[in-house]
């Protein structure tokens, strides 16, 4: 992330829609305190959108959900995930909760660039300081908060492109595998007591069990790779008040010469 502070490759995701009023959209379970891209006076058509087409007229590219939290077996929840690999990928817009109508914008784990382009051209941000954590090899868990329209709040956990985890898919058994992590991480769920500013929480879900390129010689573990914050900027770990919930490992940090500190590390990395 890069930013004027401190960060690790990539830049920070701070977006902000001033030609949109706030209207009454829930971000991350919170109060709004950020412009959604959703016009007031679209609001109420998002909430009957059943179509793909009218979906990506007013949201962009995104697909609909509509399924039961198996963290809250007591809630149906519908809406849509968008799937544009940009600051809102992944991002959920939940329109309704046991049937009844909300409007609540939840941003995820954004799509996060590399420090360069396809050509290999550097094109690093003004940045005071640059944190370099561990790239670890698996998948990604998003850990998210949204509120019922009776006022409760209600934790759940997501993969990429999809509203809830789930088991039986074609890459794994990413519910049962959470379920697990988080009996041996059982502070996971309380990061929110210590972390007020923080909306979400991304984590790897490596190991074994979990076959990628790198084989590890753990059945199974999680690390905590940033945090989603109120303005959707990321928070990195070393930010974070984390407990005892392992993060990723912090490699070193650049305070200058920013391409060759990044191809000295990616040297020592292969070596």
């Amino acid at each position: 992330r890069i930013d004027k502070r401190n960060s690790i490759f990539s830049k920070r995701q701070a977006i902000r829609f001033p030609h949109y009023r706030k209207g009454n959209i829930h971000y991350g379970g919170t109060t709004p305190n950020m412009v959604d891209m959703i016009p007031d006076d679209e609001v109420g058509v998002v909430l009957q959108l059943k179509t793909q087409k009218e979906a990506e007229r007013l949201l962009g590219e995104c697909h609909f959900f509509s399924e039961v939290d198996p963290f809250n077996l007591s809630n149906k929840v519908e809406g849509w995930v968008w799937t544009k690999p940009d600051h809102r990928y992944g991002a959920l817009f939940i329109t309704s909760i046991n049937g009844i109508p909300t409007h609540q914008f939840i941003l995820a784990t954004p799509k996060l660039h590399y420090p360069f382009d396809r050509a290999g051209r550097y094109n690093f941000p003004s940045a005071q300081r640059i944190e370099v954590y561990t790239k670890l090899d698996g998948t990604n868990c998003f850990q998210f908060r949204y509120i019922r329209p009776d006022g409760q709040r209600f934790i759940s956990y997501k993969t990429r492109l999809r509203p809830f985890l789930q088991d039986g898919g074609r890459w794994g058994n990413f519910l049962s595998w959470w379920k697990e992590l988080l009996g041996t991480y059982p502070n996971i769920p309380k990061l929110w007591n210590y972390n007020p500013n923080v909306t979400g929480f991304s984590y790897e879900i490596f190991g074994a069990i979990n076959k990628h390129l790198i084989e590890y010689p753990f059945p199974l573990k999680a690390a905590l790779l940033f945090g989603v914050g109120k303005d959707g900027n990321i928070v990195p770990p070393s930010e974070i008040d984390a407990g005892d919930v392992p993060t990723t490992r912090l490699e070193s940090v650049i305070t200058r010469d920013y391409v060759a500190s990044y191809e000295q590390a990616q040297l020592d990395m292969d070596g």
